[in-house]
This record gives C-alpha cells, sequence and structure tokens, in this order.
C-alpha cells in the first residue's frame, strides 16, 4: 500500500472526522480574555450548528491547491465531493489525474485511475480510518468531533450578513505538525477550507456549485 501517497491524500481531501449527526451541541471554544466576549462566542457558535445541522446531503465541485514552500510548487486539482450527516463521504478527483476516496460506514477506500481500490476497515486499519472519519468530521463542521480535537474561534463577517469564518487548533501535538491552523468559512454551508501547518505550506480548498438537501 501507497502509505505515505495515502496520507498525502487524505490531506488532500482536506479534513474528514467523527460521524454522526452534522451538528447537534455547542462546541467548546478556546479561552478567550474576557468572560463577556467567551459567553458571545458560545451562543455564536450555537448558532451556527443550528444552522449547519439543517443539511442532509451536500454535493459540490471543489478547486483544491496546495502552495509547498520548500519546493516552491503550486499543486492544484479539481473534482466533486459528496458528503452527508450520517459520515458517509465521497471524494473525486478528476485533474490532473483521477482518484476516488471513499468513507462509509467502518470501510475507507482509495483508489488511482483504473487500479484496484485500496480497501481498509476499522478492524484493519484503525489509525488509517480515524484519520479519515476525523477529517471527514471537519469537513462537515460535526461539533463532537470538533470539540473533541480542536479549540476554536468564530468570526461573523460585518460586512456579509450571514457568512463567517472558523479558525480552528487542533489539541493534539501531533495533528498541530500535520494540518496547523485550519480555518473553514461559509454561510449556511461550508465554502472554504484552508490548512497551514508552518508558514511555507498551505492547502486551500474552496467548494463551488453547491447542492444541498435539507
Amino acid at each position: 500500500m501507497r502509505t505515505s501517497v495515502m496520507v498525502a491524500s487524505l490531506f488532500v481531501i482536506s479534513f474528514l472526522v467523527s460521524s454522526s449527526s452534522m451538528a447537534q451541541t455547542p462546541l467548546k471554544i478556546a479561552e478567550v480574555s474576557s468572560s463577556v466576549a467567551s459567553e458571545a462566542s458560545s451562543n455564536q457558535w450555537e448558532a451556527l450548528a443550528k444552522r449547519l445541522g439543517d443539511v442532509k446531503q451536500l454535493k459540490a465541485a471543489f478547486t483544491q491547491t496546495r502552495w509547498l514552500g520548500a519546493t516552491g510548487q503550486t499543486l492544484k486539482s479539481t473534482g466533486t465531493l459528496e458528503l452527508d450527516h450520517a459520515g458517509a463521504f465521497l471524494w473525486t478527483q478528476l485533474v490532473p489525474f483521477k482518484q476516488v476516496v471513499r468513507l462509509q460506514g467502518d470501510t475507507f477506500s482509495i483508489q488511482y485511475e483504473d487500479e484496484p481500490a485500496e480497501v481498509m476497515t476499522k478492524a484493519t486499519h484503525p489509525a488509517v480510518w480515524a484519520a479519515a472519519e476525523m477529517l471527514a468530521g471537519v469537513m462537515r463542521l460535526d461539533v463532537a468531533t470538533l470539540t473533541q480535537h480542536f479549540t476554536g474561534t468564530l468570526k461573523e463577517d460585518p460586512v456579509k450578513k450571514g457568512s463567517w469564518t472558523a479558525t480552528l487548533e487542533p489539541k493534539e501535538a501531533h495533528l498541530k505538525q500535520l494540518l496547523g491552523t485550519v480555518v473553514v468559512s461559509g454561510d449556511t454551508v461550508v465554502r472554504a477550507f484552508t490548512m497551514t501547518p508552518n508558514p511555507e505550506n498551505r492547502t486551500e480548498m474552496t467548494l463551488s456549485d453547491i447542492e444541498v438537501v435539507r
């Protein structure tokens, strides 16, 4: 199994984490200097969770760009993705090469071009499955997942009503090293993600042609 390619693909996929409902409980946020500010932020998280929780299924086209500072390379990929409130996730990269990544139930698979799919389960590859499930949860802004793995802050856009930006910091050191600061933005749905493991490396994904079932 091409583990290094697969792990890179997990980041190319962007964020995949816990299953279950899309947003049922308020996200615990990082400590701030003012208790008043903390209370206001908690209210914002709760409202955002309720807003996103209405989405049962999402389909979209994606454009992903990775800036690799050490090599000076910029890598771009495009394709489609689908996810639902139960945790199922389908990532189909079409350019620069075909790659299909699927997470459903206790099974995670990845397929390159016309090669046979590499299938991993929660029982046979618990670490890989957990990483895939975690990243899917971040993509859905699953509140239980975020509470477990991240602290964060939320800002509403003062100009574009209803738009918001969430900044997430991993709690675990190994996630901090791999993902860095994660920024998620959107309105009634998630529309963009950015991961910055270090100042020289950044991955950004934007969604378009978004279709939702509520």
